[in-house]
Protein backbone atom coordinates (compact mmCIF):
# COMPACT_ATOMS: atom_id res chain seq x y z
CA UNK A 1 0.00 0.00 0.00
CA UNK A 2 3.17 2.10 0.81
CA UNK A 3 4.62 1.63 -2.52
CA UNK A 4 1.48 2.38 -4.30
CA UNK A 5 0.99 5.55 -2.49
CA UNK A 6 3.58 8.21 -4.87
CA UNK A 7 1.64 6.48 -7.95
CA UNK A 8 -1.66 6.93 -6.57
CA UNK A 9 -0.99 10.75 -5.38
CA UNK A 10 0.67 10.89 -9.33
CA UNK A 11 -2.83 9.82 -10.78
CA UNK A 12 -4.91 12.14 -8.88
CA UNK A 13 -2.78 15.08 -8.95
CA UNK A 14 -2.40 14.61 -13.08
CA UNK A 15 -5.90 13.58 -13.49
CA UNK A 16 -7.03 17.00 -11.84
CA UNK A 17 -4.53 19.01 -13.34
CA UNK A 18 -5.94 17.46 -16.81
CA UNK A 19 -9.82 17.98 -15.27
CA UNK A 20 -9.45 21.78 -14.11
CA UNK A 21 -7.19 22.67 -17.62
CA UNK A 22 -9.35 20.92 -19.89
CA UNK A 23 -12.81 22.83 -18.12
CA UNK A 24 -11.10 26.16 -18.04
CA UNK A 25 -10.13 25.30 -21.97
CA UNK A 26 -13.78 24.64 -23.15
CA UNK A 27 -15.27 27.24 -21.52
CA UNK A 28 -12.66 30.06 -23.05
CA UNK A 29 -13.21 28.14 -25.99
CA UNK A 30 -16.85 28.56 -26.24
CA UNK A 31 -16.67 32.34 -24.70
CA UNK A 32 -14.84 33.17 -27.65
CA UNK A 33 -16.83 31.65 -29.97
CA UNK A 34 -19.41 33.51 -28.87
CA UNK A 35 -17.19 37.08 -29.06
CA UNK A 36 -16.31 36.21 -32.70
CA UNK A 37 -19.84 35.34 -33.81
CA UNK A 38 -21.25 38.56 -31.56
CA UNK A 39 -21.13 41.59 -34.59
CA UNK A 40 -21.30 43.86 -31.19
CA UNK A 41 -18.75 42.83 -29.38
CA UNK A 42 -16.23 41.88 -32.24
CA UNK A 43 -16.29 45.01 -33.48
CA UNK A 44 -15.15 46.40 -30.75
CA UNK A 45 -11.38 47.45 -29.96
CA UNK A 46 -10.98 45.89 -26.71
CA UNK A 47 -12.97 42.69 -27.17
CA UNK A 48 -10.36 42.05 -30.39
CA UNK A 49 -7.41 42.40 -28.00
CA UNK A 50 -9.49 40.44 -25.85
CA UNK A 51 -9.53 37.56 -28.29
CA UNK A 52 -5.70 37.76 -28.78
CA UNK A 53 -5.38 37.53 -24.73
CA UNK A 54 -7.44 34.91 -24.99
CA UNK A 55 -6.02 32.59 -27.74
CA UNK A 56 -2.41 33.13 -25.63
CA UNK A 57 -4.47 31.87 -22.30
CA UNK A 58 -5.63 28.62 -24.15
CA UNK A 59 -2.53 28.03 -25.50
CA UNK A 60 -0.90 27.14 -21.88
CA UNK A 61 -4.26 25.36 -21.43
CA UNK A 62 -3.88 22.99 -24.18
CA UNK A 63 -0.33 22.45 -22.95
CA UNK A 64 -1.37 21.78 -19.25
CA UNK A 65 -4.11 19.48 -20.31
CA UNK A 66 -1.32 17.48 -22.14
CA UNK A 67 1.12 17.79 -19.54
CA UNK A 68 -1.77 16.67 -17.14
CA UNK A 69 -1.87 13.01 -18.90
CA UNK A 70 1.83 12.66 -18.97
CA UNK A 71 1.70 12.84 -15.55
CA UNK A 72 -1.58 10.44 -15.26
CA UNK A 73 0.88 7.94 -17.12
CA UNK A 74 3.98 8.75 -15.61
CA UNK A 75 5.90 9.34 -19.36
CA UNK A 76 8.77 10.16 -19.39
CA UNK A 77 9.55 13.23 -21.57
CA UNK A 78 13.04 14.74 -20.10
CA UNK A 79 15.31 15.58 -22.30
CA UNK A 80 13.16 15.34 -25.32
CA UNK A 81 11.54 17.07 -27.92
CA UNK A 82 8.62 17.96 -26.54
CA UNK A 83 9.39 19.03 -23.42
CA UNK A 84 11.33 21.88 -25.13
CA UNK A 85 8.39 22.61 -26.90
CA UNK A 86 5.73 22.43 -23.95
CA UNK A 87 8.66 25.16 -21.82
CA UNK A 88 9.08 27.03 -24.81
CA UNK A 89 4.99 27.41 -25.83
CA UNK A 90 4.56 27.78 -21.71
CA UNK A 91 6.62 30.52 -21.25
CA UNK A 92 6.15 32.59 -24.81
CA UNK A 93 2.61 32.45 -24.19
CA UNK A 94 2.39 33.27 -20.55
CA UNK A 95 4.75 36.88 -21.18
CA UNK A 96 3.15 37.45 -24.51
CA UNK A 97 -0.61 37.97 -22.14
CA UNK A 98 1.35 39.75 -19.33
CA UNK A 99 2.39 42.20 -22.27
CA UNK A 100 -1.21 41.82 -23.67
CA UNK A 101 -2.41 43.27 -20.31
CA UNK A 102 -0.61 46.68 -20.53
CA UNK A 103 -1.89 46.76 -24.03
CA UNK A 104 -5.34 46.44 -22.61
CA UNK A 105 -4.73 48.61 -20.06
CA UNK A 106 -3.86 51.30 -22.59
CA UNK A 107 -6.71 51.08 -24.34
CA UNK A 108 -8.93 51.12 -21.47
CA UNK A 109 -6.88 54.56 -21.19
CA UNK A 110 -7.40 55.90 -24.52
CA UNK A 111 -11.08 54.60 -24.75
CA UNK A 112 -12.39 55.71 -21.33
CA UNK A 113 -10.28 59.01 -20.82
CA UNK A 114 -10.12 60.19 -24.30
CA UNK A 115 -13.56 59.57 -26.17
CA UNK A 116 -13.92 62.13 -29.04
CA UNK A 117 -11.59 61.15 -32.49
CA UNK A 118 -9.62 64.56 -31.90
CA UNK A 119 -9.35 63.51 -27.92
CA UNK A 120 -8.08 59.73 -28.92
CA UNK A 121 -5.53 61.49 -31.86
CA UNK A 122 -4.34 63.71 -28.73
CA UNK A 123 -3.78 60.03 -26.96
CA UNK A 124 -1.46 58.51 -29.93
CA UNK A 125 0.72 61.74 -30.04
CA UNK A 126 0.71 61.98 -26.33
CA UNK A 127 2.29 58.18 -26.12
CA UNK A 128 5.00 59.63 -29.17
CA UNK A 129 5.69 62.30 -27.06
CA UNK A 130 6.42 60.07 -24.29
CA UNK A 131 8.76 57.91 -26.81
CA UNK A 132 10.39 60.88 -28.01
CA UNK A 133 11.35 61.70 -24.08
CA UNK A 134 12.83 58.41 -23.00
CA UNK A 135 15.22 58.78 -26.75
CA UNK A 136 15.78 62.14 -25.59
CA UNK A 137 16.98 60.84 -21.67
CA UNK A 138 18.90 58.04 -23.58
CA UNK A 139 20.58 60.15 -26.15
CA UNK A 140 21.75 62.92 -23.01
CA UNK A 141 22.94 60.14 -21.16
CA UNK A 142 25.51 58.71 -23.86
CA UNK A 143 27.00 62.17 -24.47
CA UNK A 144 26.97 62.91 -20.59
CA UNK A 145 28.56 59.49 -20.43
CA UNK A 146 30.76 60.57 -23.18
CA UNK A 147 32.13 63.59 -22.08
CA UNK A 148 32.69 63.04 -18.12
CA UNK A 149 34.05 59.02 -18.94
CA UNK A 150 35.86 59.37 -22.66
CA UNK A 151 37.61 55.52 -21.52
CA UNK A 152 34.28 53.88 -20.77
CA UNK A 153 32.83 51.57 -23.10
CA UNK A 154 30.93 53.06 -26.52
CA UNK A 155 27.63 51.33 -27.52
CA UNK A 156 28.01 49.22 -30.84
CA UNK A 157 27.41 51.20 -34.66
CA UNK A 158 24.72 49.08 -34.92
CA UNK A 159 23.11 49.88 -31.74
CA UNK A 160 23.84 53.41 -32.84
CA UNK A 161 22.22 53.06 -35.77
CA UNK A 162 19.22 51.47 -34.73
CA UNK A 163 18.96 54.49 -31.97
CA UNK A 164 18.56 56.70 -35.08
CA UNK A 165 16.34 54.39 -36.31
CA UNK A 166 14.15 54.68 -33.88
CA UNK A 167 13.97 58.37 -32.80
CA UNK A 168 13.38 59.05 -36.66
CA UNK A 169 10.32 56.46 -37.11
CA UNK A 170 8.99 57.82 -34.00
CA UNK A 171 9.03 61.44 -35.27
CA UNK A 172 7.51 60.49 -38.69
CA UNK A 173 4.88 59.10 -36.90
CA UNK A 174 4.43 61.77 -35.16
CA UNK A 175 4.21 63.39 -38.20
CA UNK A 176 2.15 61.68 -39.76
CA UNK A 177 -0.30 61.14 -37.01
CA UNK A 178 -0.53 64.72 -37.07
CA UNK A 179 -1.36 65.32 -40.60
CA UNK A 180 -3.40 62.51 -40.30
CA UNK A 181 -6.00 63.92 -37.88
CA UNK A 182 -5.34 67.53 -38.35
CA UNK A 183 -4.00 68.41 -41.81
CA UNK A 184 -6.51 66.04 -43.21
CA UNK A 185 -9.23 69.23 -43.31
CA UNK A 186 -7.20 71.26 -45.24
CA UNK A 187 -7.55 68.80 -48.50
CA UNK A 188 -10.12 69.10 -50.89
CA UNK A 189 -12.58 66.43 -49.70
CA UNK A 190 -11.91 64.40 -53.48
CA UNK A 191 -8.58 63.71 -52.37
CA UNK A 192 -8.46 63.31 -48.52
CA UNK A 193 -9.41 59.14 -48.79
CA UNK A 194 -5.89 58.98 -50.89
CA UNK A 195 -4.53 60.96 -48.81
CA UNK A 196 -5.37 59.20 -45.70
CA UNK A 197 -4.47 55.54 -47.10
CA UNK A 198 -1.68 56.81 -48.51
CA UNK A 199 0.03 58.15 -45.01
CA UNK A 200 -1.40 55.00 -43.63
CA UNK A 201 0.38 52.76 -45.69
CA UNK A 202 3.04 55.11 -45.46
CA UNK A 203 3.21 54.59 -41.63
CA UNK A 204 3.35 50.97 -41.93
CA UNK A 205 6.33 51.04 -44.34
CA UNK A 206 8.60 53.56 -43.83
CA UNK A 207 10.50 51.63 -41.10
CA UNK A 208 11.34 49.10 -43.72
CA UNK A 209 13.18 51.76 -45.56
CA UNK A 210 14.97 52.33 -42.70
CA UNK A 211 15.99 49.22 -41.94
CA UNK A 212 18.05 48.91 -45.71
CA UNK A 213 18.81 52.60 -44.77
CA UNK A 214 20.86 52.27 -41.48
CA UNK A 215 21.60 47.87 -41.26
CA UNK A 216 24.41 46.99 -43.97
CA UNK A 217 23.74 43.55 -43.06
CA UNK A 218 20.07 43.71 -44.38
CA UNK A 219 21.32 45.58 -47.75
CA UNK A 220 24.22 43.42 -48.57
CA UNK A 221 21.50 40.65 -47.62
CA UNK A 222 19.40 42.09 -50.50
CA UNK A 223 22.56 42.36 -52.58
CA UNK A 224 23.33 38.72 -52.28
CA UNK A 225 19.59 38.10 -53.13
CA UNK A 226 19.37 40.12 -55.85
CA UNK A 227 22.70 38.69 -57.37
CA UNK A 228 21.82 35.33 -56.65
CA UNK A 229 18.12 36.10 -58.76
CA UNK A 230 20.30 37.05 -61.99
CA UNK A 231 22.14 34.43 -61.54
CA UNK A 232 19.34 32.02 -61.48
CA UNK A 233 18.34 33.94 -64.66
CA UNK A 234 21.10 33.67 -66.54
CA UNK A 235 21.44 29.90 -66.01
CA UNK A 236 17.58 29.35 -67.13
CA UNK A 237 18.52 31.43 -70.12
CA UNK A 238 21.33 29.64 -71.11
CA UNK A 239 20.23 26.97 -74.66
CA UNK A 240 20.49 23.31 -74.16
CA UNK A 241 23.85 22.25 -76.37
CA UNK A 242 22.96 19.76 -79.28
CA UNK A 243 24.50 19.32 -82.28
CA UNK A 244 25.45 22.58 -84.11
CA UNK A 245 25.61 22.06 -88.00
CA UNK A 246 27.44 25.03 -88.69
CA UNK A 247 30.55 24.06 -86.86
CA UNK A 248 31.71 22.48 -83.42
CA UNK A 249 29.56 23.36 -80.61
CA UNK A 250 30.91 25.53 -77.54
CA UNK A 251 30.45 25.36 -74.00
CA UNK A 252 27.84 27.57 -72.53
CA UNK A 253 27.94 31.06 -71.11
CA UNK A 254 29.38 30.86 -67.71
CA UNK A 255 30.65 27.18 -67.98
CA UNK A 256 33.78 27.48 -70.48
CA UNK A 257 36.23 24.76 -70.30
CA UNK A 258 39.66 24.86 -69.24
CA UNK A 259 42.07 25.22 -71.81
CA UNK A 260 44.36 22.35 -73.19
CA UNK A 261 41.38 19.78 -71.09
CA UNK A 262 38.84 17.73 -72.18
CA UNK A 263 37.10 17.32 -75.34
CA UNK A 264 34.24 15.08 -76.61
CA UNK A 265 35.17 12.31 -79.41
CA UNK A 266 32.82 9.43 -79.98
CA UNK A 267 31.20 10.15 -76.34
CA UNK A 268 34.20 9.14 -74.65
CA UNK A 269 36.52 11.75 -72.77
CA UNK A 270 39.89 11.89 -74.13
CA UNK A 271 42.69 14.02 -72.45
CA UNK A 272 44.53 16.33 -74.83
CA UNK A 273 47.66 17.84 -73.50
CA UNK A 274 50.11 19.63 -74.88
CA UNK A 275 53.97 19.44 -73.94
CA UNK A 276 56.10 22.94 -74.84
Amino acid sequence: MGDNSPSVERVIIGAGHTLLAGWFLVLYLAVLFVISMNKNLRILSSYKLMMVTGVLHCTPLVVETVTGVILTFDINISETLLEQIIGAVSSVSYKCSVFMNLILAINRFQILCFLSNTGRATFVLACLAISAIIYLVVVSYLLYRKRSHPQAGRPSTLETRMLIQCILLNGFNALAIFCYNYGIQYVPNRYDGVVSNTTYITINGINSVLYVFFVKAIRSGFMGILVRSRSSVNVHRIPAQGVNCNGPSRPALGLAQEPDKVSVHGGKNTSLTTNT
